[in-house]
């Protein structure tokens, strides 16, 4: 990982040793600036080098954009899925949650990693549902925001916090 500020290290060596230990719903938790989708590309380098399918879950067009540009130039192709666009058979694929949750749990795109970004929405019915859909697959949350207003709590959907 490039251009990394040295909390990133840290957090891509606490992540791994809580898969390590086990954990396969990881929050990682940074400030607003801090970097959370260049992390984010780390790990989907990472799992589509190895041939591995990944999914980026996102809740507004523009962060779907944004996710998409970010990730483009990662091992493999990059895919969006939105009402109107089909990913193909793209390794990486980048979607809106409202897309996925109209799908239907019965046709979400395979994935071996999920990354929720925006982590601290999942936990409302529908987007949850999307989310404990992918229970076999490693999911990482990235939030600036890991405590919600409504007092929700994140612990449902994620069994470690880094």
């Amino acid at each position: 990982m490039t251009d990394r500020w040295a909390h990133q290290p840290r957090t891509i060596a606490a992540t791994r040793e809580a898969y390590r230990g086990g954990a396969r719903r990881i929050l990682i938790v940074l400030p607003t600036g801090g970097g959370k989708t260049r992390l984010g590309r780390h790990y989907v380098n990472a799992y589509a080098c190895r041939g591995q399918r990944v999914l980026w879950v996102a809740h507004r067009e523009e962060l779907v954009a944004q996710a998409a540009a970010t990730l483009a130039g990662v091992a493999g192709a990059v895919g969006v899925l939105q009402a109107d666009r089909d990913p193909g058979d793209a390794p990486v694929v980048v979607a809106s949650v409202q897309t996925l949750a109209a799908r239907g749990v019965g046709r979400l795109p395979p994935a071996d990693l999920v990354i929720l970004d925006e982590a601290h929405h999942y936990v409302a019915a529908q987007w949850g549902a999307v989310a404990r859909a992918y229970s076999e697959a490693l999911t990482l949350g990235l939030t600036a925001t890991p405590a919600r207003a409504d007092g929700t709590a994140l612990g449902d959907l994620f069994d470690h916090l880094v």
